[in-house]
């Protein structure tokens, strides 16, 4: 008889991530279907009849339209994604020092520890006497949670954002983060959104 082992806890967790993955590209292709659907809704609408419907009336509507789907859209659905998967990257961190409570009969808890999510994480791992999580992971996290913290507090905007320097430092060396306008109305335009696989 073959015995299979197989790490259900490892495959629960891969599965988790990918499958936000998935929502958010399905999200984000229904988006281009549903703003092309509209289009078509819009110019099936009678034509203006004189200068000032054209003004008053379609402009603002095709103009609506047009920040609707292409910048409204698009940023709620990126910070959407950033929220769920760092809701989803805590649970797991708790989840795997649950698991090695479990499994080694570590008697710590990772409440036992102070500081924020990633310092508890590591200095449980490290009571535990498991490999720690290496610098530029640690980094990695650290930083993605500065920028959640910027949508999730201040709605994407850097000013009056108490730790702006180190987004658009983040922005400047990473992938999939952009920041857009002018100083004084600067945003996180997009995160992970349309970019999620590279």
């Amino acid at each position: 008889m073959v015995t299979i082992k197989f790490n259900f806890f490892v495959w629960e967790t891969i599965s988790a991530f990918r499958a936000i993955q998935r929502y958010f590209e399905l999200i984000e292709s229904q988006i281009e279907k549903v703003k092309d659907e509209e289009w078509q809704k819009l110019k099936e609408l009678p034509a203006p009849i004189d200068e000032e419907e054209y003004q008053t009336e379609y402009l603002p509507t095709v103009g609506a339209h047009k920040h609707e789907f292409e910048k409204l859209l698009p940023r709620i659905v990126g910070y959407s994604f950033v929220m769920m998967l760092f809701s989803e990257l805590e649970f797991r961190l708790n989840e795997v020092t649950r698991e090695i409570n479990k499994r080694d009969n570590v008697p710590q808890k990772i409440s036992d520890f102070n500081g924020d999510l990633v310092e508890k994480f590591c200095k449980f791992l490290k009571a535990s006497g498991k490999p720690q999580i290496d610098i530029a992971e640690k980094t990695e996290i650290n930083d993605f949670k500065v920028v959640r913290n910027c949508i999730v507090h201040n709605n994407g905007f850097l000013n009056n954002f108490r730790k702006s320097e180190q987004v658009r430092k983040i922005a400047r060396n990473k992938l999939h983060i952009e920041i857009i306008g002018k100083p004084a109305s600067e945003r996180i335009q997009s995160l992970l959104g349309t970019s999620i696989n590279k």
